[in-house]
């Protein structure tokens, strides 16, 4: 392997951001020894707008057939790299220009994952003040083989040794939509511990996403979730996955309920309002409301939900 940091980016129809991401990774103050985008059979302009900045970075584009979803596209793009450390990034996201030189300092300096904290920017709303670290704080490194199974603390814009995501068998294909999630557990598990950059590096644009997309994701939690919790090596990591779970359905119950409160279901919302335990005190709290009044439970939900990561 070389040294430096390659870049691997999995891409889907993301023509119109791809270019501002290659752009801040051509800015970087410690440049990027390789940078590989694959695109996933995304049909549209992806690659040509990659491709534009071959003569700026140390650029390779992948180009597969079929959209095969995130996690293979990613674990593409890191069996393409050959360098000793991987960074990643989202292609709708941008870094800060000392991203990769501060992360290479972290790394240095402690080892294992070395983690970016990230500005949150939503287009026509700009930059949130809190940051991603400041809604999920990196938890001591004794800690973190049960609290990365309680919430994903680890934000997706990372460097690691590429020998350890090698060892415990890189991005699987099986989870995608919670692909990251799976990918630092087992890391975390095989000994691997996070370390965060002491300030923000990156910028995470925000989608908005409906109903059908949070379902999507919170399916594919749950069937991840289910099988780390079956892989626990200890009683604290499976208890934790077990509240995680319970989390993850009472949300599950608490998205159907709302639905069917805008379509005025209302005894199908006091339905799942009612399924909606053990989700902790937000979720109670909204599913209670629902109960009584689901006009008044919607209405509390959007106010919660402007205040969430």
């Amino acid at each position: 392997m070389t040294e430096g940091i390659g870049v691997a980016i999995a891409a889907y129809r993301a023509g119109t951001v791809l270019g501002a991401c290659l752009g801040t990774i051509a800015g970087q103050t410690s440049p990027a020894a390789q940078v590989v985008v694959v695109d996933d059979g995304s049909g549209d302009d992806t690659s040509d707008v990659a491709r534009r900045w071959a003569s700026i970075l140390p650029l390779q584009v992948v180009v597969l057939k079929s959209n095969s979803g995130v996690a293979t596209a990613l674990h593409r793009a890191v069996e393409a790299t050959d360098t000793e450390l991987v960074a990643l990034i989202g292609a709708d996201d941008m870094w800060l220009p000392d991203h990769l030189e501060t992360l290479s300092r972290v790394h240095r300096e402690r080892g294992g994952i070395a983690m970016a904290d990230a500005y949150r920017w939503e287009e026509g709303k700009g930059i949130r003040p809190r940051t991603f670290s400041s809604y999920h704080p990196v938890p001591n490194p004794s800690e973190q083989p049960a609290a990365i199974l309680r919430e994903n603390f680890v934000f997706v814009g990372s460097v690691f040794e590429r020998t350890a995501y090698d060892r415990v068998g890189g991005f699987r294909a099986e989870h995608t939509g919670a692909e990251d999630w799976d990918l630092w557990i087992r890391m975390i598990r095989a000994g691997e511990r996070v370390h965060s950059a002491d300030r923000p590096t990156a910028i995470y644009r925000l989608s908005p996403g409906g109903m059908t997309r949070d379902e999507r994701i919170r399916a594919a939690y749950l069937r991840m979730l289910e099988e780390a919790r079956a892989d626990a090596a200890t009683d604290a990591e499976r208890s934790a996955a077990s509240d995680t779970i319970r989390w993850l359905r009472a949300r599950s119950h608490l998205g159907l309920a709302h639905a069917a409160a805008r379509r005025g279901d209302n005894a199908e919302a006091r339905r799942e309002a009612r399924l909606a335990r053990g989700g902790g005190p937000k979720v109670t709290l909204e599913a209670a409301a629902l109960r009584v009044a689901p006009n008044l439970g919607l209405r509390l939900g959007e106010r919660l939900r402007a205040r969430y990561w």
